[in-house]
């Protein structure tokens, strides 16, 4: 077999993943990434005439390694650090925000943005938005299937809650405006040459700051923290960075002293004072509403089921707004005639009553078609 020929393959949709001389990978690691990167690659099939051809050449690719690898020196997803060669990974920094999407870790990354695509981003997810949402998902994936890390989904929740917040929706990491003009921390290093001006989600600044990140995030490709902030301060600007800098920072108090275990635990879910780990209580309230949004969104990728109203004609808000992307009609978060008959016809392809209004058996088998979870069972 050919390895440098099919590694071709899997570069032609560009995310092959890194030559392993003499290493492999523990199958079900390795069965991860290959959803990660097809992940990837669709997106990046869409933007080739020839990416069907691509996208089964990738696959047959992976197939083909999987049925091969063992590997008994190496640790199987239990947080212990892998040895013998970094785990595949896209090729170049800004591929990092697209790994996520696997229902072998148990969790779905389509029902996450389409959940979140009508409650945050009124039915127009663009690009960037998506990446940032794969790259929080991806974190969380890589700390608790990976590394064998706790992170609690309030944790994460609120920590995508506030960089909403901070972009203004956009989901974007930004640099400060200004880039520290006029304040200590905004001229140049007299060691590095850099200026450690605000970056990322939540803005770090200083120095010291760029070295507490370098000293949190993991690097995927190595799983070492091995990001050279203090070097490259632009790498706070890649989403799958920025979002661990976010969640570490916001762990560990860097910004205010107070952290997100002071009001997060199994015992208590205070979305309204974990503001104060950012800036007092500025938008407290506006940001735990946004908080329990996507802590609802995350726990349907986990695979809860989660609660929806029973929408009829004539009903309006976010849930109308969700059901006419899965059905693929124009989301402007009313329930009028089209979305109605396109109820009706749903239900009668799949079976159901026919009576055009969306309640919870409607709502389970959208589920099932849209995004591939099971229905709940029904006791006969």
């Amino acid at each position: 077999m050919d390895v440098n020929k099919d590694m071709k393959c899997a570069a032609a949709c560009g995310v092959a993943p890194a030559a392993q001389d003499n290493q492999s990978l523990p199958p079900k690691l390795f069965g991860m990434f290959k959803d990660n990167f097809m992940n990837i690659a669709m997106v990046e099939a869409a933007h080739r005439s020839d990416g069907c051809a691509q996208l089964v050449a990738l696959e047959e690719w992976f197939d083909k390694t999987l049925a091969r690898v063992t590997a008994p020196a190496l640790q199987d997803v239990a947080g212990e650090p892998v040895r013998g060669g970094a785990a595949p990974v896209a090729t170049l920094p800004e591929r990092l925000t697209l790994i996520g999407n696997t229902t072998l870790t148990g969790f779905n990354l389509k029902a996450l943005m389409g959940r979140l695509n009508a409650v945050w981003f009124d039915g127009e997810i663009n690009e960037e938005q998506r990446k940032t949402v794969a790259a929080f998902a991806s974190v969380y994936l890589l700390y608790t299937k990976v590394l064998g890390r706790g992170v609690p989904v309030s944790w994460l929740a609120y920590v995508m809650a506030t960089a909403y917040h901070e972009t203004a929706g956009t989901m974007e990491p930004i640099e400060e405006y200004g880039h520290g003009k006029g304040k200590e921390y905004g001229n140049p290093d007299k060691e590095t040459g850099e200026t450690y001006y605000g970056r990322g989600y939540v803005q770090i600044t200083w120095k010291k700051n760029y070295t507490r990140a370098q000293g949190v995030v993991v690097n995927p490709e190595t799983l070492s923290k091995d990001v050279p902030f203090v070097e490259e301060p632009g790498y706070a600007l890649v989403p799958f960075f920025a979002a661990q800098i976010a969640l570490g920072g916001m762990v560990h108090g860097w910004f205010t002293g107070r952290n997100l275990a002071d009001y997060l635990t199994s015992e208590k879910t205070d979305y309204v004072n974990a503001r104060r780990i950012i800036n007092g209580t500025d938008k407290a309230q506006l940001i735990a509403g946004y908080a329990g949004e996507v802590e609802a969104a995350i726990r349907f990728a986990l695979g809860h089921h989660i609660q929806r109203d029973t929408v009829k004609k004539g009903s309006y808000g976010d849930d109308v707004r969700e059901l006419q992307l899965m059905l693929e009609i124009g989301p402007d978060a009313l329930l009028g005639d089209e979305t109605e008959k396109a109820i009706r016809s749903f239900q009668g392809v799949y079976g159901l009553s026919v009576d055009g209004i969306c309640g919870a058996e409607t709502w389970a088998a959208l589920d099932e078609f849209v995004y591939s979870i099971p229905r709940p069972c029904v006791a006969q």
